[in-house]
Parts: C-alpha cells; sequence; structure tokens
C-alpha cells in the first residue's frame, strides 16, 4: 500500500531478557531512515544491546546503512552492542559492497530470548 509515492514502513520496540529488539518493517531509505534512527537511538537508551531484525525490509540504501552504523556507534559508547538478525540478501550484498558484512555482529536469525515474552 502506497501513500505519496512511500511504501508502508514501521518499527516495533520490544524488551527481551537479554536485549532489546528493534524490528524495521519496508525499505531503508532516505525517507524512513530518520525514523529508524529515532528508534533505535531510543532503544539504545533503554538498552545498549540492542538487534536489529530485518528479515522485513526488502532494501536498504546508503543512508540506512548509515544509520545502522551510527546506532551501533552509541551503542559501542555506552557499553553495548547492536547486531543484526535475518538479514535479506539485498540487504547483505549492500554490506559486502560497503565493505561493512564484518562490521556488524550477523544473526541468522531471532532467538526466543531475544523477544519480549
Amino acid at each position: 500500500d502506497c501513500e505519496g509515492g512511500l511504501m508502508d514502513f514501521a518499527v516495533e520496540q520490544t524488551l527481551g531478557s537479554v536485549r532489546s529488539c528493534v524490528t524495521v518493517i519496508g525499505a531503508v531509505d532516505v525517507h524512513t531512515a530518520p525514523d529508524l534512527l529515532t528508534a533505535l537511538l531510543s532503544a539504545v537508551e533503554v538498552d545498549p544491546r540492542v538487534t536489529v531484525d530485518l528479515a522485513a525490509v526488502p532494501s536498504m540504501d546508503h543512508q540506512g546503512l548509515a544509520t545502522l552504523l551510527h546506532a551501533k556507534q552509541e551503542a559501542e559508547s555506552r557499553g553495548g552492542a547492536l547486531r543484526l538478525a535475518a538479514v535479506p540478501q539485498p540487504v547483505l550484498e549492500l554490506l559486502r559492497e560497503a565493505c561493512l558484512e564484518t562490521a556488524f555482529t550477523i544473526d541468522p536469525a531471532l532467538s526466543d530470548d531475544q523477544h519480549a515474552t
């Protein structure tokens, strides 16, 4: 469903027993990256151990990568870490192109303890 040429985009935050999880739904680009950054920085303030679930992200541009890097640096400055989970192939390819595939810890999927119960 498009409105004004933009696809639907949502970010949901849940607190788990081990770390908080930010679930991203929709494409991350120059239009949606600011909303993602706000959500990620908010999550990092609550708990600097954050997992970002990207399973529902069909695409991401360089602005999205910059957003993830900014949030990762903020988490690390607070003694935590930002991990990526369920990264779809187009996003993995973008990470590789930018030589950033080793900059993030990437989990193949979310484990039960990363979701709120």
